[in-house]
């Protein structure tokens, strides 16, 4: 049976950006199962996207796959595949990884093998030509040691924690706003 895969990025819904990505999924691995966790990411917003991906990845299945391309410039940082909590996670090294490997035992691979890219030219899709692919390919069966070298560390980003300023004060701050208007607090 083949792990799913949960796709989390910040393409929106009005164009046709997710569906051209799942279509690449579907092409490589069409027994693969494709759920959403979101695309209203807003863009570039690392620490959002971070967020909604620490508060639901403990719910999905042993061996699901996450493939997330929230602000994935490929000039800027590596693509890496983490393999954390039994899961794997393909991302852009951004710091997006942050909350999930945070005291945690996790495995790192930095994704270079053109070979399971969609495209071998440079392109600024991403997700399309390098996460996707490299999801379709590891639901398969590809071990992360193909995809490329594997690595020590990750690119973090800072975790917000309240701030205990006396016995009876506590600072803290918003790190989420959910569809409702809830306001999600370090507190």
């Amino acid at each position: 049976m083949y792990p799913l895969i949960a796709l989390l990025t910040d393409f929106g819904t009005q164009d046709w950006f997710t569906a051209e990505m799942k279509a690449v999924i579907h092409g490589i691995a069409p027994q693969s199962t494709v759920l959403d966790i979101s695309h209203a990411v807003q863009p570039g917003d690392i620490r959002s996207a971070a967020f909604i991906l620490n508060a639901c990845y403990k719910s999905f299945p042993a061996k699901s796959i996450f493939c997330i391309s929230v602000d994935a410039t490929e000039d800027i940082c590596p693509a890496i595949i983490v393999h954390c909590d039994d899961h794997f996670f393909i991302a852009s090294d951004n710091g997006i990884l942050s909350w999930i490997t945070n005291g945690k035992q996790f495995q790192v691979w930095h994704i270079k093998n053109k070979v399971f890219f969609h495209s071998s030219k440079p392109t600024t899709f991403r997700g399309r030509d390098v996460l996707g692919p490299v999801a379709a390919h590891l639901s398969r069966g590809i071990t992360p040691e193909r995809f490329g070298c594997s690595a020590t560390t990750i690119q973090t980003i800072n975790i917000p924690t309240p701030v205990f300023i006396s016995s009876n004060v506590v600072e803290g701050e918003i790190i989420y706003i959910d569809h409702f208007g809830n306001a999600i607090t370090t507190i």
